[in-house]
Protein backbone atom coordinates (compact mmCIF):
# COMPACT_ATOMS: atom_id res chain seq x y z
CA UNK A 1 0.00 0.00 0.00
CA UNK A 2 1.13 3.32 -0.88
CA UNK A 3 2.12 6.64 1.42
CA UNK A 4 -0.52 8.36 -0.41
CA UNK A 5 -3.52 5.19 0.01
CA UNK A 6 -2.79 4.73 4.00
CA UNK A 7 -3.30 8.50 4.23
CA UNK A 8 -6.71 8.28 2.43
CA UNK A 9 -7.62 5.02 4.26
CA UNK A 10 -6.52 6.04 7.72
CA UNK A 11 -6.74 9.37 8.12
CA UNK A 12 -8.89 11.73 5.03
CA UNK A 13 -11.68 8.64 5.24
CA UNK A 14 -12.32 8.59 8.95
CA UNK A 15 -11.95 12.39 9.19
CA UNK A 16 -15.06 12.38 6.58
CA UNK A 17 -16.88 9.73 8.21
CA UNK A 18 -16.94 11.66 11.32
CA UNK A 19 -17.39 15.15 10.42
CA UNK A 20 -20.76 13.77 8.31
CA UNK A 21 -21.50 12.03 11.29
CA UNK A 22 -21.48 15.46 13.13
CA UNK A 23 -23.13 17.66 10.58
CA UNK A 24 -25.31 15.24 9.11
CA UNK A 25 -26.39 12.48 10.72
CA UNK A 26 -26.68 14.69 13.70
CA UNK A 27 -27.97 17.80 12.14
CA UNK A 28 -30.16 19.23 15.58
CA UNK A 29 -27.87 18.35 18.23
CA UNK A 30 -27.84 21.81 20.19
CA UNK A 31 -24.50 23.73 19.14
CA UNK A 32 -23.60 27.28 20.36
CA UNK A 33 -24.98 29.27 17.68
CA UNK A 34 -28.51 27.73 18.79
CA UNK A 35 -28.21 29.94 22.04
CA UNK A 36 -28.25 33.18 21.51
CA UNK A 37 -24.47 34.53 21.92
CA UNK A 38 -26.32 37.63 23.18
CA UNK A 39 -29.34 38.41 25.54
CA UNK A 40 -31.99 36.01 25.78
CA UNK A 41 -35.98 34.99 24.73
CA UNK A 42 -38.83 37.13 25.50
CA UNK A 43 -40.18 33.90 27.16
CA UNK A 44 -36.98 33.68 29.46
CA UNK A 45 -38.12 37.42 30.71
CA UNK A 46 -41.75 36.78 31.03
CA UNK A 47 -41.05 33.40 33.02
CA UNK A 48 -39.47 35.61 35.87
CA UNK A 49 -42.41 38.57 35.75
CA UNK A 50 -44.47 35.86 35.47
CA UNK A 51 -43.42 33.66 38.78
CA UNK A 52 -43.30 30.64 36.40
CA UNK A 53 -39.48 29.54 36.12
CA UNK A 54 -39.78 26.43 34.50
CA UNK A 55 -35.83 25.37 35.59
CA UNK A 56 -37.09 21.46 36.70
CA UNK A 57 -39.06 21.41 39.83
CA UNK A 58 -42.55 20.03 39.53
CA UNK A 59 -45.67 21.81 38.87
CA UNK A 60 -48.98 21.44 41.11
CA UNK A 61 -51.24 19.15 40.18
CA UNK A 62 -54.10 21.42 40.18
CA UNK A 63 -54.97 23.70 38.26
CA UNK A 64 -53.53 22.66 34.83
CA UNK A 65 -49.78 24.33 34.34
CA UNK A 66 -51.12 25.49 31.38
CA UNK A 67 -54.00 26.81 32.41
CA UNK A 68 -51.71 28.28 35.27
CA UNK A 69 -49.64 29.98 32.28
CA UNK A 70 -52.38 31.72 30.09
CA UNK A 71 -53.67 33.20 33.47
CA UNK A 72 -50.88 34.54 34.69
CA UNK A 73 -49.75 35.44 30.83
CA UNK A 74 -53.25 37.39 30.49
CA UNK A 75 -52.15 39.71 33.29
CA UNK A 76 -49.55 41.43 31.50
CA UNK A 77 -50.90 41.11 27.41
CA UNK A 78 -54.10 40.50 25.26
CA UNK A 79 -54.04 36.63 24.57
CA UNK A 80 -55.13 35.76 21.05
CA UNK A 81 -55.82 31.88 20.88
CA UNK A 82 -56.73 29.36 18.58
CA UNK A 83 -57.16 25.62 18.61
CA UNK A 84 -55.77 23.27 15.92
CA UNK A 85 -56.64 19.38 16.06
CA UNK A 86 -54.23 18.69 13.05
CA UNK A 87 -52.11 21.08 11.34
CA UNK A 88 -48.63 21.64 10.86
CA UNK A 89 -46.29 21.31 13.52
CA UNK A 90 -43.51 19.01 14.08
CA UNK A 91 -46.68 17.77 16.84
CA UNK A 92 -49.15 17.35 14.27
CA UNK A 93 -49.53 13.16 15.19
CA UNK A 94 -48.80 13.42 18.82
CA UNK A 95 -52.01 12.96 20.08
CA UNK A 96 -52.35 10.32 16.66
CA UNK A 97 -55.51 8.83 16.14
CA UNK A 98 -57.29 11.23 18.85
CA UNK A 99 -56.00 14.42 17.51
CA UNK A 100 -59.96 15.58 18.34
CA UNK A 101 -59.61 15.33 21.68
CA UNK A 102 -56.19 16.31 22.17
CA UNK A 103 -56.06 18.90 19.70
CA UNK A 104 -52.86 21.60 20.01
CA UNK A 105 -53.61 25.54 21.45
CA UNK A 106 -51.91 27.86 19.89
CA UNK A 107 -51.39 31.16 21.91
CA UNK A 108 -49.85 34.83 20.84
CA UNK A 109 -49.42 37.81 22.77
CA UNK A 110 -51.21 40.92 21.67
CA UNK A 111 -50.49 44.62 23.52
CA UNK A 112 -49.47 44.99 27.06
CA UNK A 113 -52.29 44.99 29.57
CA UNK A 114 -50.38 47.33 31.89
CA UNK A 115 -47.12 48.08 33.58
CA UNK A 116 -44.64 46.81 31.30
CA UNK A 117 -42.59 49.50 29.29
CA UNK A 118 -41.90 47.53 26.09
CA UNK A 119 -43.84 45.87 23.34
CA UNK A 120 -45.33 42.28 23.65
CA UNK A 121 -47.51 42.54 20.49
CA UNK A 122 -45.84 39.53 18.00
CA UNK A 123 -43.33 38.56 20.36
CA UNK A 124 -44.39 35.52 22.53
CA UNK A 125 -46.13 32.60 20.34
CA UNK A 126 -46.80 29.50 22.26
CA UNK A 127 -47.95 26.13 21.20
CA UNK A 128 -49.35 23.16 23.70
CA UNK A 129 -49.96 19.49 23.06
CA UNK A 130 -51.22 17.79 26.03
CA UNK A 131 -50.34 14.29 24.33
CA UNK A 132 -47.19 15.41 24.02
CA UNK A 133 -46.69 17.01 27.40
CA UNK A 134 -44.54 20.01 25.38
CA UNK A 135 -44.57 23.46 25.56
CA UNK A 136 -43.21 25.00 21.76
CA UNK A 137 -41.74 28.46 22.25
CA UNK A 138 -41.05 30.86 19.50
CA UNK A 139 -40.22 34.28 21.78
CA UNK A 140 -38.09 37.22 20.58
CA UNK A 141 -34.63 37.86 21.18
CA UNK A 142 -34.49 41.92 21.60
CA UNK A 143 -30.50 42.16 21.68
CA UNK A 144 -30.15 40.13 19.12
CA UNK A 145 -33.15 40.70 16.79
CA UNK A 146 -33.88 37.94 16.04
CA UNK A 147 -36.71 35.17 17.78
CA UNK A 148 -35.42 32.21 19.92
CA UNK A 149 -37.10 28.85 19.42
CA UNK A 150 -37.37 26.74 22.79
CA UNK A 151 -39.64 23.73 24.44
CA UNK A 152 -40.73 23.30 28.20
CA UNK A 153 -40.69 19.38 28.72
CA UNK A 154 -42.48 17.38 30.99
CA UNK A 155 -45.58 20.41 31.18
CA UNK A 156 -47.90 18.34 32.47
CA UNK A 157 -49.43 18.28 36.45
CA UNK A 158 -46.55 16.95 38.61
CA UNK A 159 -44.23 17.11 36.01
CA UNK A 160 -40.96 18.43 36.03
CA UNK A 161 -41.00 21.63 33.66
CA UNK A 162 -37.80 22.28 32.13
CA UNK A 163 -37.44 25.32 29.43
CA UNK A 164 -34.65 25.03 27.11
CA UNK A 165 -33.14 26.43 23.40
CA UNK A 166 -33.98 24.10 20.66
CA UNK A 167 -31.58 23.51 17.50
CA UNK A 168 -32.46 26.49 14.88
CA UNK A 169 -31.38 24.33 11.70
CA UNK A 170 -34.55 22.19 12.55
CA UNK A 171 -36.93 24.64 13.05
CA UNK A 172 -35.77 26.94 10.58
CA UNK A 173 -36.75 24.18 8.00
CA UNK A 174 -40.30 25.35 8.36
CA UNK A 175 -39.99 28.77 9.82
CA UNK A 176 -37.36 29.70 6.93
CA UNK A 177 -37.65 33.43 7.96
CA UNK A 178 -36.54 32.90 11.58
CA UNK A 179 -40.14 33.86 12.84
CA UNK A 180 -43.51 32.74 13.09
CA UNK A 181 -45.67 31.31 10.37
CA UNK A 182 -49.31 31.17 10.30
CA UNK A 183 -52.02 30.07 7.54
CA UNK A 184 -53.96 32.42 5.83
CA UNK A 185 -57.18 32.90 4.43
CA UNK A 186 -60.09 31.28 6.12
CA UNK A 187 -58.22 29.59 9.00
CA UNK A 188 -60.06 25.96 8.40
CA UNK A 189 -57.33 24.13 10.50
CA UNK A 190 -59.31 25.95 13.27
CA UNK A 191 -62.14 24.95 14.74
CA UNK A 192 -62.84 28.83 15.29
CA UNK A 193 -63.95 28.94 11.46
CA UNK A 194 -64.65 25.41 10.47
CA UNK A 195 -67.90 24.65 11.30
CA UNK A 196 -67.33 20.66 10.80
CA UNK A 197 -64.19 20.70 12.31
CA UNK A 198 -65.84 22.50 15.28
CA UNK A 199 -68.32 19.80 15.93
CA UNK A 200 -66.13 17.20 15.97
CA UNK A 201 -64.40 18.39 18.38
CA UNK A 202 -66.76 19.27 21.14
CA UNK A 203 -67.94 16.13 20.58
CA UNK A 204 -64.61 14.24 21.60
CA UNK A 205 -63.68 16.65 23.61
CA UNK A 206 -66.84 17.18 25.55
CA UNK A 207 -66.74 20.69 26.30
CA UNK A 208 -67.20 24.23 24.40
CA UNK A 209 -63.42 24.84 25.72
CA UNK A 210 -60.08 23.37 26.28
CA UNK A 211 -57.72 24.70 28.81
CA UNK A 212 -60.25 27.34 28.57
CA UNK A 213 -60.13 28.73 24.93
CA UNK A 214 -63.47 28.48 23.31
CA UNK A 215 -63.30 26.53 20.47
CA UNK A 216 -65.87 28.67 19.20
CA UNK A 217 -64.57 32.17 18.13
CA UNK A 218 -67.60 33.89 19.29
CA UNK A 219 -67.87 32.51 22.82
CA UNK A 220 -65.82 33.75 25.89
CA UNK A 221 -63.26 32.14 27.81
CA UNK A 222 -64.65 31.24 31.69
CA UNK A 223 -60.91 31.17 32.42
CA UNK A 224 -58.73 33.33 31.14
CA UNK A 225 -58.51 36.29 28.58
CA UNK A 226 -58.13 34.58 26.05
CA UNK A 227 -59.46 35.14 22.96
CA UNK A 228 -60.30 32.87 20.56
CA UNK A 229 -59.69 34.62 16.74
CA UNK A 230 -57.33 33.36 14.52
CA UNK A 231 -57.42 36.53 12.20
CA UNK A 232 -55.84 38.58 15.43
CA UNK A 233 -53.47 35.41 16.00
CA UNK A 234 -52.57 35.84 12.38
CA UNK A 235 -51.96 39.40 12.88
CA UNK A 236 -49.82 38.62 15.88
CA UNK A 237 -47.88 36.63 13.14
CA UNK A 238 -47.70 39.64 11.04
CA UNK A 239 -46.27 41.87 13.33
CA UNK A 240 -43.36 39.41 14.42
CA UNK A 241 -42.25 38.60 10.97
CA UNK A 242 -42.22 42.22 10.19
CA UNK A 243 -39.70 42.64 13.06
CA UNK A 244 -37.50 39.84 10.86
CA UNK A 245 -38.39 41.67 7.60
CA UNK A 246 -37.65 45.08 9.09
CA UNK A 247 -34.07 43.63 10.46
CA UNK A 248 -33.33 42.27 7.14
CA UNK A 249 -34.21 45.73 5.89
CA UNK A 250 -31.93 47.54 8.16
CA UNK A 251 -28.84 45.73 7.45
CA UNK A 252 -29.44 45.40 3.59
CA UNK A 253 -30.52 49.19 2.50
CA UNK A 254 -27.46 50.79 4.47
CA UNK A 255 -25.30 47.94 2.59
CA UNK A 256 -26.55 50.19 -0.64
CA UNK A 257 -24.76 53.13 1.30
CA UNK A 258 -21.06 54.30 1.05
CA UNK A 259 -21.50 54.59 5.15
CA UNK A 260 -23.05 51.85 6.14
CA UNK A 261 -22.77 53.32 9.82
CA UNK A 262 -24.00 56.42 9.30
CA UNK A 263 -26.57 55.12 7.02
CA UNK A 264 -28.26 53.05 10.05
CA UNK A 265 -27.80 56.06 12.37
CA UNK A 266 -29.98 58.06 10.01
CA UNK A 267 -32.75 55.30 9.99
CA UNK A 268 -32.48 55.63 14.26
CA UNK A 269 -33.31 59.10 13.41
CA UNK A 270 -35.96 59.16 10.76
CA UNK A 271 -37.65 55.96 13.14
CA UNK A 272 -37.81 58.07 15.48
CA UNK A 273 -38.55 61.62 14.63
CA UNK A 274 -41.31 60.70 12.14
CA UNK A 275 -43.33 58.85 15.26
CA UNK A 276 -42.53 62.39 17.57
CA UNK A 277 -45.79 64.44 16.29
CA UNK A 278 -48.09 64.02 13.13
CA UNK A 279 -47.25 65.85 9.91
CA UNK A 280 -43.68 66.00 10.57
CA UNK A 281 -40.76 64.56 8.97
CA UNK A 282 -36.89 64.84 7.86
CA UNK A 283 -35.83 66.76 4.59
CA UNK A 284 -35.30 64.02 1.62
CA UNK A 285 -32.29 62.38 2.07
CA UNK A 286 -31.55 61.07 -1.87
CA UNK A 287 -28.95 58.73 -0.69
CA UNK A 288 -31.01 56.59 1.62
CA UNK A 289 -34.28 57.09 -0.51
CA UNK A 290 -32.34 56.01 -3.75
CA UNK A 291 -30.90 52.91 -1.57
CA UNK A 292 -34.64 52.31 -0.21
CA UNK A 293 -35.83 52.33 -3.61
CA UNK A 294 -32.76 49.18 -4.58
CA UNK A 295 -33.44 47.01 -1.83
CA UNK A 296 -37.47 47.45 -1.37
CA UNK A 297 -38.41 48.73 -4.42
CA UNK A 298 -40.79 45.72 -5.13
CA UNK A 299 -42.24 46.22 -1.87
CA UNK A 300 -40.67 42.77 -0.61
CA UNK A 301 -37.37 41.87 1.11
CA UNK A 302 -34.89 38.86 0.54
CA UNK A 303 -36.54 36.22 3.57
CA UNK A 304 -39.42 34.03 3.03
CA UNK A 305 -42.62 34.90 3.70
CA UNK A 306 -44.33 34.25 7.07
CA UNK A 307 -48.02 33.29 5.48
CA UNK A 308 -49.05 29.39 4.39
CA UNK A 309 -51.71 28.36 2.33
CA UNK A 310 -54.75 27.27 4.44
CA UNK A 311 -56.05 23.54 4.64
CA UNK A 312 -59.09 22.05 5.42
CA UNK A 313 -58.11 18.77 7.34
CA UNK A 314 -62.08 17.35 7.34
CA UNK A 315 -62.59 15.38 4.43
CA UNK A 316 -65.98 13.57 4.09
CA UNK A 317 -66.91 14.54 7.40
CA UNK A 318 -64.11 13.29 9.15
CA UNK A 319 -61.23 14.48 10.42
CA UNK A 320 -58.46 13.27 8.01
CA UNK A 321 -54.20 12.91 8.65
CA UNK A 322 -53.55 13.61 5.28
CA UNK A 323 -50.98 16.43 4.25
CA UNK A 324 -50.94 17.61 0.97
CA UNK A 325 -47.90 18.07 -0.62
CA UNK A 326 -47.98 21.90 -1.59
CA UNK A 327 -48.77 22.76 2.22
CA UNK A 328 -45.99 21.42 3.35
CA UNK A 329 -44.67 24.51 5.25
CA UNK A 330 -41.01 23.08 4.86
CA UNK A 331 -41.07 23.86 1.38
CA UNK A 332 -39.70 27.26 -0.50
CA UNK A 333 -41.90 30.28 -0.04
CA UNK A 334 -42.27 33.80 -1.82
CA UNK A 335 -40.31 36.41 0.01
CA UNK A 336 -42.19 38.86 2.75
CA UNK A 337 -43.90 41.78 1.91
CA UNK A 338 -43.30 45.05 3.45
CA UNK A 339 -44.97 47.56 1.95
CA UNK A 340 -46.22 48.39 -1.82
CA UNK A 341 -44.24 48.27 -4.66
CA UNK A 342 -42.59 51.94 -5.20
CA UNK A 343 -40.02 51.35 -8.42
CA UNK A 344 -42.08 52.94 -11.24
CA UNK A 345 -43.23 55.72 -8.81
CA UNK A 346 -42.46 59.56 -8.72
CA UNK A 347 -40.39 60.80 -6.72
CA UNK A 348 -43.20 62.48 -4.13
CA UNK A 349 -44.80 59.09 -3.71
CA UNK A 350 -41.33 57.18 -3.58
CA UNK A 351 -40.05 59.93 -0.53
CA UNK A 352 -43.77 58.86 1.01
CA UNK A 353 -43.62 55.16 0.46
CA UNK A 354 -40.18 55.91 3.19
CA UNK A 355 -41.89 57.71 5.28
CA UNK A 356 -44.18 55.55 6.06
CA UNK A 357 -41.89 52.39 5.73
CA UNK A 358 -39.66 54.18 9.03
CA UNK A 359 -42.76 55.45 10.48
CA UNK A 360 -43.96 52.19 10.89
CA UNK A 361 -40.53 50.40 11.52
CA UNK A 362 -40.71 52.52 14.43
CA UNK A 363 -43.19 51.54 15.62
CA UNK A 364 -42.51 48.24 15.81
CA UNK A 365 -39.00 48.88 17.71
CA UNK A 366 -39.82 51.66 19.68
CA UNK A 367 -42.86 52.14 22.11
CA UNK A 368 -45.27 55.52 22.76
CA UNK A 369 -43.39 55.86 25.94
CA UNK A 370 -39.90 55.82 24.11
CA UNK A 371 -41.94 58.92 21.83
CA UNK A 372 -43.75 60.30 24.54
CA UNK A 373 -39.99 61.07 26.62
CA UNK A 374 -38.51 62.18 23.57
CA UNK A 375 -41.29 64.60 23.57
CA UNK A 376 -40.51 65.64 26.74
CA UNK A 377 -36.52 65.96 25.93
CA UNK A 378 -37.61 68.50 23.11
CA UNK A 379 -39.19 70.99 25.15
CA UNK A 380 -43.04 69.19 25.13
CA UNK A 381 -45.34 70.89 22.74
CA UNK A 382 -44.49 71.13 18.76
CA UNK A 383 -44.80 74.95 17.86
CA UNK A 384 -46.54 75.43 14.32
CA UNK A 385 -44.87 78.18 11.82
CA UNK A 386 -45.73 79.00 8.48
CA UNK A 387 -43.53 78.69 5.81
CA UNK A 388 -43.01 79.10 2.24
CA UNK A 389 -41.51 75.61 0.59
CA UNK A 390 -39.97 75.99 -2.96
CA UNK A 391 -39.29 72.84 -4.88
CA UNK A 392 -37.90 73.08 -8.88
CA UNK A 393 -37.73 70.07 -11.21
CA UNK A 394 -38.55 67.00 -8.67
CA UNK A 395 -36.06 68.99 -5.96
CA UNK A 396 -36.93 69.84 -2.72
CA UNK A 397 -35.03 73.91 -1.59
CA UNK A 398 -35.85 74.75 2.30
CA UNK A 399 -35.51 78.26 3.38
CA UNK A 400 -33.21 78.63 6.34
CA UNK A 401 -36.04 80.59 8.31
CA UNK A 402 -35.76 80.29 11.85
CA UNK A 403 -32.17 81.41 13.52
CA UNK A 404 -33.29 79.69 16.96
CA UNK A 405 -35.14 76.55 15.30
CA UNK A 406 -35.11 73.70 13.85
CA UNK A 407 -38.50 73.48 11.81
CA UNK A 408 -39.07 70.38 10.01
CA UNK A 409 -42.00 69.85 6.84
CA UNK A 410 -45.30 68.43 6.61
CA UNK A 411 -44.49 64.59 4.41
CA UNK A 412 -48.01 65.97 2.80
CA UNK A 413 -46.83 69.15 1.20
CA UNK A 414 -43.18 67.01 0.39
CA UNK A 415 -45.15 64.16 -1.77
CA UNK A 416 -47.23 67.56 -3.30
CA UNK A 417 -44.09 69.23 -4.31
CA UNK A 418 -41.50 66.48 -5.04
CA UNK A 419 -44.60 65.05 -7.95
CA UNK A 420 -44.83 68.26 -9.50
CA UNK A 421 -43.60 68.88 -12.58
CA UNK A 422 -42.73 72.76 -12.66
CA UNK A 423 -41.35 75.20 -9.95
CA UNK A 424 -44.07 75.61 -7.12
CA UNK A 425 -43.83 77.19 -3.90
CA UNK A 426 -46.41 75.75 -1.36
CA UNK A 427 -47.14 77.62 1.84
CA UNK A 428 -46.75 75.20 4.58
CA UNK A 429 -46.91 74.33 8.31
CA UNK A 430 -44.01 73.67 9.82
CA UNK A 431 -43.59 71.96 12.73
CA UNK A 432 -39.93 73.56 15.44
CA UNK A 433 -37.88 72.84 17.81
CA UNK A 434 -35.74 75.06 20.22
CA UNK A 435 -32.25 74.45 18.96
CA UNK A 436 -30.86 73.81 22.02
CA UNK A 437 -32.80 70.66 23.01
CA UNK A 438 -32.14 69.59 19.21
CA UNK A 439 -28.75 69.55 18.90
CA UNK A 440 -28.10 67.41 22.24
CA UNK A 441 -30.80 64.85 20.60
CA UNK A 442 -28.65 64.50 17.21
CA UNK A 443 -25.67 64.87 18.71
CA UNK A 444 -26.51 61.83 20.57
CA UNK A 445 -27.97 59.68 17.45
CA UNK A 446 -24.70 60.49 15.76
CA UNK A 447 -22.41 59.62 18.96
CA UNK A 448 -24.25 55.86 18.64
CA UNK A 449 -21.36 53.18 18.71
CA UNK A 450 -23.32 50.81 16.18
CA UNK A 451 -21.24 47.84 14.18
CA UNK A 452 -22.02 46.79 10.75
CA UNK A 453 -22.88 43.17 13.01
CA UNK A 454 -25.29 44.96 15.28
CA UNK A 455 -29.16 44.18 15.45
CA UNK A 456 -31.37 47.05 15.48
CA UNK A 457 -31.81 47.08 19.21
CA UNK A 458 -34.24 49.53 21.23
CA UNK A 459 -32.29 48.61 24.35
CA UNK A 460 -28.97 49.37 23.19
CA UNK A 461 -29.69 52.32 21.69
CA UNK A 462 -32.01 54.03 24.58
CA UNK A 463 -28.62 53.21 26.87
CA UNK A 464 -26.40 54.75 24.13
CA UNK A 465 -28.80 57.88 24.65
CA UNK A 466 -28.92 58.20 28.16
CA UNK A 467 -24.76 57.72 28.39
CA UNK A 468 -24.73 61.09 25.80
CA UNK A 469 -28.35 62.99 27.03
CA UNK A 470 -27.87 62.78 30.71
CA UNK A 471 -31.15 60.24 31.27
CA UNK A 472 -31.73 57.32 32.68
CA UNK A 473 -34.40 55.69 31.04
CA UNK A 474 -33.16 52.84 29.57
CA UNK A 475 -33.41 51.76 32.99
CA UNK A 476 -37.48 51.77 32.88
CA UNK A 477 -37.16 49.30 30.13
CA UNK A 478 -39.15 45.88 30.61
CA UNK A 479 -37.82 42.77 29.21
CA UNK A 480 -34.53 41.78 28.98
CA UNK A 481 -33.37 38.63 30.07
CA UNK A 482 -29.52 36.59 29.21
CA UNK A 483 -28.68 33.17 29.28
CA UNK A 484 -28.09 31.68 32.28
CA UNK A 485 -26.50 28.54 34.00
CA UNK A 486 -29.65 26.92 34.16
CA UNK A 487 -29.60 26.69 30.72
CA UNK A 488 -26.22 26.04 29.61
CA UNK A 489 -26.97 23.15 32.95
CA UNK A 490 -29.55 21.47 30.13
CA UNK A 491 -27.44 20.69 27.59
CA UNK A 492 -26.23 17.48 28.73
CA UNK A 493 -26.51 14.74 25.46
CA UNK A 494 -28.15 12.50 24.99
CA UNK A 495 -27.24 8.71 25.85
CA UNK A 496 -27.68 6.70 22.84
CA UNK A 497 -26.71 3.92 20.78
CA UNK A 498 -24.31 4.08 18.36
CA UNK A 499 -26.33 3.73 15.09
CA UNK A 500 -23.04 1.67 13.37
CA UNK A 501 -23.16 -0.62 16.32
CA UNK A 502 -27.02 -1.70 15.48
CA UNK A 503 -26.96 -5.66 14.16
CA UNK A 504 -30.78 -6.60 14.67
CA UNK A 505 -31.87 -6.61 10.96
CA UNK A 506 -35.22 -5.12 11.41
CA UNK A 507 -33.80 -1.89 12.83
CA UNK A 508 -30.97 -1.01 10.00
CA UNK A 509 -33.32 -0.07 7.71
CA UNK A 510 -34.86 2.13 10.20
CA UNK A 511 -31.82 3.77 10.87
CA UNK A 512 -30.68 4.07 7.40
CA UNK A 513 -33.96 6.09 6.45
CA UNK A 514 -35.13 7.57 9.42
CA UNK A 515 -32.09 8.37 11.83
CA UNK A 516 -32.09 11.65 10.35
CA UNK A 517 -34.99 13.21 12.25
CA UNK A 518 -35.77 10.42 14.72
CA UNK A 519 -32.77 9.63 16.31
CA UNK A 520 -31.25 12.72 18.73
CA UNK A 521 -33.88 15.24 18.79
CA UNK A 522 -36.90 14.89 20.17
CA UNK A 523 -39.18 16.77 18.22
CA UNK A 524 -40.03 14.97 15.96
CA UNK A 525 -40.14 11.52 18.71
CA UNK A 526 -36.82 10.11 18.54
CA UNK A 527 -38.66 6.32 18.26
CA UNK A 528 -34.86 5.23 17.37
CA UNK A 529 -32.93 6.71 20.67
CA UNK A 530 -32.34 3.89 23.05
CA UNK A 531 -29.49 2.69 24.89
CA UNK A 532 -30.07 -0.53 23.39
CA UNK A 533 -31.51 -2.16 20.65
CA UNK A 534 -34.20 -4.07 23.23
CA UNK A 535 -35.17 -0.25 24.34
CA UNK A 536 -35.48 1.00 20.40
CA UNK A 537 -37.31 -1.91 19.55
CA UNK A 538 -39.78 -1.39 22.42
CA UNK A 539 -40.20 2.26 20.77
CA UNK A 540 -41.29 1.02 17.68
CA UNK A 541 -43.78 -1.10 19.35
CA UNK A 542 -44.82 1.65 21.03
CA UNK A 543 -45.38 3.83 18.18
CA UNK A 544 -46.29 1.34 15.56
CA UNK A 545 -49.89 2.44 14.60
CA UNK A 546 -48.47 5.86 14.01
CA UNK A 547 -45.26 4.80 12.10
CA UNK A 548 -47.44 1.96 9.77
CA UNK A 549 -50.04 4.87 9.05
CA UNK A 550 -47.18 7.80 7.88
CA UNK A 551 -45.97 4.80 5.96
CA UNK A 552 -48.62 3.75 4.24
CA UNK A 553 -49.64 7.33 3.21
CA UNK A 554 -46.12 8.35 1.72
CA UNK A 555 -46.14 10.89 4.73
CA UNK A 556 -42.42 9.50 5.92
CA UNK A 557 -39.66 10.47 5.12
CA UNK A 558 -40.36 14.57 4.80
CA UNK A 559 -39.53 15.57 0.76
CA UNK A 560 -35.97 17.18 2.25
CA UNK A 561 -34.56 13.89 3.81
CA UNK A 562 -31.31 12.77 2.64
CA UNK A 563 -32.80 9.35 1.59
CA UNK A 564 -35.79 9.19 -0.28
CA UNK A 565 -37.77 5.65 -0.37
CA UNK A 566 -38.46 3.41 -3.54
CA UNK A 567 -41.42 1.74 -3.50
CA UNK A 568 -39.86 -1.69 -2.45
CA UNK A 569 -37.90 0.38 0.28
CA UNK A 570 -41.24 1.11 1.78
CA UNK A 571 -42.59 -2.09 1.52
CA UNK A 572 -39.50 -3.61 3.51
CA UNK A 573 -39.86 -0.92 6.15
CA UNK A 574 -43.40 -1.93 7.02
CA UNK A 575 -42.44 -5.48 6.44
CA UNK A 576 -39.66 -4.78 9.17
CA UNK A 577 -42.43 -3.54 11.24
CA UNK A 578 -44.18 -6.16 10.98
CA UNK A 579 -41.54 -8.71 12.24
CA UNK A 580 -40.55 -6.27 15.20
CA UNK A 581 -44.45 -6.58 16.60
CA UNK A 582 -44.42 -10.42 15.97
Amino acid sequence: MTGCSKLIRFVILPTFFILFFSFCIQPSLLRAQDLPPQGGSFFDAMQEKMGLVYEGRPLPQEPHPFEVLLTRLSQHATLFASVIPFGRSLQKMAAYPDSLKFPRVVVATGETNKGLNTHVRGRLFIAYVEAAKKLEVISFNPTMGRFEFQIVDEFSPGGKARARYMPRTLCLRCHQAGGPIFPTGEWQETTAFNPELLKLAQAAIGRKEYFGVPLNRDDASSKHAAIAKPEHFEDMVRFGSLLVGYQKAWQTICSQSKEDISCRKKLVKWMLVTNLYDHITLEPDQELLDAFVAVLGQGTIDVPSEKLLDHNPIVRGQLSYHMPAEIDPSRPREPMQLIMPSKGDALGLRFYKFYIFVKSMGQSFFTEKDFAHLRALLGGNLERRSLVLTFDSQTYRPKKAFEDKVCLPDPNILLQGLNAQDRINLLSQVGCFSKTAWSPFTQAIDALPLKIEHALSRDMIWQELDKKMGTRYASTLCCQSKIDGRVLRNLEMKKVLDPVSIRDERLKSFVKFCSECHLYQDLPPPFLAGESEQEILNNLRNRASLIRFRLQNEQMPPHFARHPLTSNERLRLLYDLQKILE
